[in-house]
């Protein structure tokens, strides 16, 4: 979501490597997956 995007600081797409998101749980429903840096 937009707020989901504003609260993180870096957006990457499902097809990165599962190291760049260790938390299962920053899965979005809109297909991004999200990393805290």
């Amino acid at each position: 979501t937009a707020t989901g995007r504003a609260l993180v600081g870096r957006e990457i797409t499902r097809t990165e490597p599962p190291v760049d998101h260790p938390d299962p749980g920053d899965r979005h429903r809109d297909g991004y997956v999200y990393c805290r840096d």
